[in-house]
């Protein structure tokens, strides 16, 4: 790691040709200030140049690191505000384009971050949100490999602010989850997919199957087992059609009372997926102790098709093939190249989702780009 942060530093050195001011603020992370006149094409310009040297694998014994980065920018003027502000600001610029995935830059632009408000107004909004007119769930198709046909959807929570724009899941979440908000609002969630399962269901889609993503704060609810219970019988809906989408950090954190919880769900006939798996230091041990159904890929491992070192691809094949060897299924999210399609064809990787097979889109949306025969 130490290396690495070194190499960043050197290259940096060497792109400066403008006589910016350099600076390592933290761990990982670098700023740089520049003086002079700036265009936002200009800005974008030197991002890119930036983000392509530090593309360049990194020699380290006898492998080679692919390692990439993000940015955030801010382009200051005669009514910036004050110097907190402005690195609040740029701030917001990188953490927006870490939510879009990796080695990718954000300017800060005020008519983009309206909704990135403190957190105390993200509070008083969601206290004052409607369930049923605020919220939609959002849904992007599953295919199974290798014949490509449309085995399921993940429900993803959007949430339009009264007066505002959509505010983005990854702002207003932490804060739901922090306040205990996210009890509500999981439970709608919950409601509303399995509402919409049904509905899929009486036009004729009865192996359908729909992922729910579970704050680890829910798995906490005592009673969570008996309202999605409830929901079940209300909508009449099979429970092999609902899914439940844990992150891999649950696993990690694992205490009698969600290990009860989780057997508690696969009792009741759901399927239950760890998402996110790869992107920390969950094993297969943990995947052995539970009955779990699926293994979600996480979006790091496939963003590195189709440039994957030998040892990468190792590792990648050594997750599908022990999932098959225990009887979980494997999905890669993600996916949006037709390389990244071909790699995972290859490792026999179960199912895929991602922009090269849909965006996330509204039901009626979905209903006419998926399910019209």
């Amino acid at each position: 790691g130490d290396y690495v942060i070194s190499e960043f530093a050197q290259r940096l050195q060497r792109w400066n040709v403008y006589g910016a001011m350099l600076a390592r603020v933290n761990g990982d992370e670098f700023a740089i200030l520049l003086s002079g006149s700036f265009t936002p094409e200009l800005v974008s310009e030197l991002c890119q140049n930036i983000l392509t040297k530090m593309r360049d694998p990194i020699q380290l014994f006898d492998s080679q690191l692919e390692v990439t980065a993000s940015i955030g920018a801010v382009i200051a003027n005669s009514n910036q505000p004050d110097r907190q502000e402005l690195w609040h600001n740029v701030n917001l610029a990188l953490y927006h384009a870490k939510s879009h995935g990796y080695d990718q830059y954000q300017i800060f632009d005020p008519s983009i971050f309206t909704n990135v408000m403190s957190k105390n107004r993200i509070e008083i909004l969601l206290k004052q949100s409607n369930l049923e007119k605020d919220y939609e769930l959002y849904y992007q198709p599953q295919f199974s490999l290798p014949d490509r046909s449309l085995v399921g959807a993940e429900a993803l929570l959007r949430w339009k602010a009264s007066g505002l724009d959509y505010i983005s899941p990854e702002i207003f979440i932490p804060v739901a989850e922090e306040i205990g908000y996210i009890h509500r609002l999981g439970r709608w969630v919950i409601q509303d997919a399995i509402r919409q399962i049904q509905q899929w269901s009486q036009n004729g889609q009865t192996m359908f199957v729909v992922s729910v993503n579970i704050s680890p704060i829910q798995l906490k609810e005592n009673d969570l087992v008996d309202y999605i219970q409830q929901q079940l019988s209300a909508y009449k809906v099979d429970p092999s059609c609902l899914e439940i989408e844990i992150t891999e950090s649950v696993l990690l954190q694992l205490d009698a009372q969600t290990k009860h919880m989780l057997e508690q769900l696969r009792k009741l006939g759901l399927k239950i997926a760890i998402d996110d798996f790869g992107s920390g230091h969950a094993s297969f041990g943990y995947l052995s102790e539970f009955s779990f159904q699926k293994v979600k890929l996480d979006k790091i491992l496939i963003n590195r098709t189709p440039k994957m070192s030998i040892n990468e691809v190792h590792v990648l094949r050594t997750i599908i093939d022990m999932s098959k060897q225990l009887g979980i299924q494997t999905i890669a999210e993600g996916v949006e190249t037709k390389e990244q399609l071909m790699v995972l064809e290859y490792l026999g990787c179960d199912q895929v989702q991602g922009f090269l097979f849909g965006r996330p889109v509204q039901v009626h949306e979905f209903n006419r780009l998926f399910l019209q025969s």
